[in-house]
């Protein structure tokens, strides 16, 4: 009996040092394991999600990502869907951006986004940074404040869905702003 139990213990501590990783998050601390936006652990088992790692095709669905800092990290070719990226810190190149219910996430620092960037309902995108690019930006219901520098749909393509925007917007040569939903007047959307 007593080496059926050392045996339980040791295939226990070997399966989950192996089958587990931890994300860095931004004050300083390490999170084992990295869960799923509904709390269970995450399926995800490869190296470390900390500044720097190689996180190419990277299978991150619905993680739960709050506060994580990924600046550095190389996600091409993850998969980001539902991931939740509150407040985390970004890379500069990413495949998505989704920004899921009732997450903040700041654009801060520049950032290429090669696909499309989705808003969820009650999520916000606020981007800070100079230097935002991606092909179009799906509203679903959230918001997306550009204050300090603007939107540029030369940079970003085209805003679709429904939802709320604030800020400044460049229509540049051919963007547009599409949707449905209760209009609002008092916003100004400045074409040059």
């Amino acid at each position: 009996m007593y080496r059926f139990s050392l045996l339980v213990v040791a295939v226990t501590l070997l399966t989950g040092s192996v089958t587990q990783a931890a994300r860095y998050k931004t004050d300083g601390t390490f999170v084992d394991p990295i869960v799923d936006t509904g709390g269970w652990e995450h399926r995800y088992s490869r190296v470390n999600l900390e500044p720097d790692a190689d996180l190419n095709g990277a299978y991150l669905s619905n993680a739960g990502l709050a506060g994580s800092t990924l600046s550095g990290a190389t996600l091409t070719g993850a998969t980001l869907t539902g991931a939740n990226l509150h407040q985390a810190l970004l890379p500069s190149v990413m495949l998505s951006l989704p920004v899921v219910n009732g997450a903040v996430v700041t654009v801060s620092n520049a950032l290429s986004v090669s696909g499309s960037v989705q808003v969820d309902t009650v999520g916000k995108l606020s981007v800070t940074s100079e230097s935002f690019t991606a092909t179009g930006v799906n509203m679903q219901g959230g918001t997306v404040a550009a204050a300090l520098y603007g939107l540029d749909l030369d940079q970003i393509g085209d805003i679709s869905g429904y939802g709320q925007l604030f800020g400044y917007v460049d229509l540049g040569t051919d963007g547009a702003i599409a949707g449905s939903g209760a209009k609002r007047s008092g916003g100004k959307v400045a074409v040059t």
